[in-house]
């Protein structure tokens, strides 16, 4: 954690560095270089994205044949688990692929709160300023901030799953509740600036996943539709059989 809190510094440094000269303000270069930072992320954790999606998609796709193996084995949960692992295992599909994107940036996500404090003396006059509604990145207890953290944190959990074609139910709903009241919490007692990083990452995390899914859609729906022409250019064969008389012998 430590190499990676190191590398993070410098490179939070040398973005407020590069933007610094054309914004002048000590406080847009601030929340800038946090927008920034988001978006270069967001751009290296593309491939694993992609591959989410895919894998998302497949998933929606099977969620008839899932409800059918709930239904058909709802009194043997063993066995309920293991026909839906051989289904997935037949379609190429690993459900917990979703999660590596998601792994990988919590990890981010942690060492940022680190960098972002006012502790830290190599970023501690540049969270010293104020911009808008933020009177000090480096102060806590900001509520719009808070509200923003809880408010995105639900509305992505809610895509997310209207994306895939999943029915959260109750108990889905309730655990996106529980957990945007944690984000709530979170982003009111931690430091404006990693209020407002996790808030700029839900948001493009959100049109992030979004462009992509429509590009491999699209993508699927062109070769789906490639291959009916195909199918339809190709010529029908009709066999016909014709009738043979026999001649009466003479």
């Amino acid at each position: 954690m430590q190499i990676l809190y190191g590398i993070l510094n410098t490179i939070f440094l040398f973005f407020y560095d590069l933007l610094k000269p054309f914004l002048g303000s000590e406080g847009i270069t601030t929340a800038l270089t946090i927008v920034l930072f988001v978006i270069v992320i967001k751009i290296i954790l593309i491939p694993l994205n992609t591959k989410m999606i895919i894998n998302s998609i497949k998933m929606g796709r099977l969620t008839p044949k899932i409800e059918k193996i709930k239904a058909k084995y709802a009194s043997n949960p063993e066995k309920m688990n293991a026909e839906t692992m051989k289904l997935y295992q037949d379609e190429g599909i690993n459900p917990m692929s979703g999660c590596l994107p998601m792994l990988i940036q919590w990890p981010i996500l942690a060492a940022m709160f680190f960098v972002l404090q006012p502790q830290n003396e190599p970023l501690a006059d540049l969270l010293n300023t104020s911009f808008l509604f933020i009177k000090n990145f480096g102060a806590t207890h900001n509520v719009v901030l808070a509200v923003l953290a809880g408010g995105t944190s639900f509305i992505q959990s809610y895509m997310t799953q209207k994306q895939q074609g999943a029915s959260s139910g109750s108990q889905g709903n309730m655990m996106n509740i529980v957990m945007s009241g944690m984000m709530f919490y979170f982003g009111y007692i931690t430091p404006s600036a990693v209020a407002l990083y996790y808030v700029v990452s839900n948001i493009f995390q959100w049109i992030f996943m979004s462009v992509i899914r429509k590009i491999v859609i699209s993508k699927e729906e062109a070769i789906e539709a490639e291959d009916e022409k195909s199918q339809s250019a190709k010529p029908k064969v009709t066999i016909t059989t014709k009738k043979i008389k026999n001649k009466p012998q003479k």
